[in-house]
């Protein structure tokens, strides 16, 4: 994918953090209800709420998660 993209856009869907902490722009896609409807939203998530959605996809919490997920970034 890091071939590809030097030349393309690549859009890749993931559940594996690994994969989301290599990405250049990490965005979340979430799926609620309004007025009604189904309504999906897509939205970047940058910085701390970054490190916060890697947490999540790692599956768990505390100070060791956010050191793990803060370990993937820098790679």
């Amino acid at each position: 994918m890091r071939e590809l993209g030097q030349n393309h856009q690549v859009i890749a869907i993931t559940h594996f953090p690994q994969v989301a902490a290599l990405a250049n722009h990490h965005y979340l896609i979430s799926k609620g209800m309004a007025d009604g409807r189904t309504v999906s939203r897509l939205h970047e998530v940058n910085d701390k709420a970054r490190v916060a959605e890697l947490m999540r996809m790692l599956g768990t919490g505390g100070a060791t998660a956010e050191a793990h997920a803060r370990e993937l970034l820098q790679h």
